[in-house]
């Protein structure tokens, strides 16, 4: 009974990521608080589950084919359909003609998803951005739309068509798992990276979340150019 209940664990964990994708979803819906408590929902429940629940199947050697399902699953709830309708909520708060344009981000989402589970070359690196970056750069944005109160709808339009095209692309994005083979330089610069993030969230709060997953993703276009981290790597 123990061992099952151990074995089940990173399900669980699956489970209450979605859970925590619901209720942001909810409290967004329901005009409860600011845009900063399901974005904060979120980022302390949804993230850190779906961070743990490959990491407690490794360790636990509780891989499971459902496993695998439930994890995408929770993730196109929490990281998929809650940052459309908190971006679409911010849109529409700061005057947007056409705020329901961010559910186009759910569609790429799920197709995301979907393609990296059947996809044998993104073990320990990415191809596309991950659901997860591309969520924490939409909470951040969406801070700034409400507090600012002030929007382009072509400029978000495209914004918007971007991070689409980033969600489904070849384009390759480094993955912790695949950080020991790094060249030292590159170590460097992810620390330095990693440095100047913890500054501007210190500075801008949550606002800062669009610069830190915009260098994230200046960082892996430069670095594949230039024969970065993914060098080597099975893309």
């Amino acid at each position: 009974m123990i061992r099952a209940f151990v074995k089940f664990i990173p399900n669980l964990l699956s489970l209450m990521n979605a859970t925590f994708g619901v209720l942001a979803i909810m409290l967004v819906l329901g005009g409860v608080g600011t845009i900063l408590l399901p974005i904060s929902v979120l980022l302390l429940g949804s993230i850190p589950c779906d961070m743990l629940d490959g990491f407690a199947a490794r360790k636990l050697d509780a891989k499971s084919p459902i496993g695998v399902d439930l994890d995408s699953l929770a993730d196109v709830i929490s990281f998929g359909v809650a940052p459309s309708v908190i971006l679409a909520t911010a849109l529409q708060s700061a005057g947007a003609s056409f705020p329901m344009m961010a559910l186009m981000i759910v569609p790429f989402s799920v197709y995301r998803l979907a393609k990296f589970n059947h996809d044998t070359r993104q073990t320990k690196s990415f191809l596309g951005l991950p659901t997860p970056a591309n969520a924490v750069y939409i909470f951040g944005w969406s801070v700034f739309l409400t507090e600012n109160g002030v929007v382009s709808d072509p400029v978000a339009f495209v914004n918007i068509l971007v991070l689409c095209f980033l969600l489904v692309s070849e384009v390759p994005m480094f993955g912790i798992k695949s950080f020991g083979s790094w060249k030292p330089v590159y170590k460097v610069l992810l620390g330095i990276s990693l440095a100047l993030s913890g500054l501007l969230l210190a500075l801008w709060g949550y606002k800062a979340f669009m610069i830190i997953v915009g260098a994230y993703i200046l960082f892996n276009l430069l670095g594949t150019t230039l024969g970065g981290p993914r060098k080597g790597a099975a893309v």
